[in-house]
């Protein structure tokens, strides 16, 4: 059996697409699993980290508001439709998860013209763009919050499955990850994440409460995205707080394991 999975532009979609990856090479060994997005992606670089075969396919984001960059939006995802479909028709998968983001959309499109059966996996409460397109092909859409049904009218059916956990996140040992990110062995520990991009409100509300953290004794892990992580290391520094900032986390298994608390 052979499963294609597309879905990236952010970590939230890639990795629900590896641990789907793992539950199916799990329950049914033997089957190839296959990524699809865009060159140069942090699907590309997950995928390639994780032994797995990853085909490159143009694609596009919507950018917000008046962005002449929109104008070509159109022709870049039929690219991706055409490149994806030539890929599709020499693999031939048996069935294709797409779990959203811009990159998702020309595959999975192309594995419904080809009528490959396709599952949709949704991580967000409101459901992305791509999702919603494509969820009018998907014999199924699967999401985590059961508000977002109504925002997929035309899904034949819509599951409420919670999001997929890769199997990693279990398995670090609590002391093993303080002393491999630098952390004290019984300090509090708080992890801020805003998504792989980070989230500029995370990272200022963090900035202004540094001198209570000292006050109390917390240290900090902290993911900023990158146009984030040198300003708030600085911060972190001259506060006198201990803290780990990256723009990224490849390893969050670890970072989870050493905290005591998520924001």
């Amino acid at each position: 059996m052979r499963i294609m999975i597309a879905g990236g532009g952010t970590g939230g979609h890639i990795f629900p697409g590896i641990a789907i990856a793992e539950a199916i090479e799990r329950r049914a060994p033997g089957t190839e699993v296959f990524f699809a997005g865009r060159r140069g992606s942090i699907e590309e670089r997950v995928v390639a980290r994780s032994g797995r075969p990853f085909l490159a396919v143009p694609s596009m984001g919507l950018r917000r508001g008046l962005d002449l960059r929109n104008l070509v939006m159109p022709f870049v995802v039929k690219a991706g439709y055409l490149k994806a479909l030539a890929v599709l028709l020499r693999r031939r998968p048996d069935a294709a998860v797409g779990t959203g983001g811009f990159t998702s959309l020309p595959p999975v499109l192309a594995a419904a013209t080809l009528r490959v059966p396709v599952v949709l996996q949704e991580q967000n409460s409101y459901p992305g763009l791509a999702t919603r397109v494509l969820s009018r092909w998907a014999r199924a859409v699967h999401v985590s919050f059961e508000e977002t049904r109504q925002y997929l009218p035309r899904a034949r059916a819509v599951e409420l499955s919670g999001n997929p956990v890769r199997g990693d996140l279990a398995g670090v040992d609590r002391s093993d990850a303080r002393t491999a990110l630098g952390l004290s062995a019984d300090a509090p520990v708080v992890l801020f994440i805003g998504g792989s991009r980070g989230a500029r409100r995370i990272n200022d509300a963090v900035a202004s409460a540094l001198p209570r953290f000292r006050e109390l004794g917390i240290e900090l892990v902290l993911q900023t995205g990158a146009d984030d992580a040198e300003r708030l290391r600085e911060a972190i520094e001259a506060s006198g707080v201990k803290g780990v900032v990256k723009a990224f986390f490849d390893d969050m298994a670890t970072a989870y394991a050493a905290c005591d608390l998520v924001v």
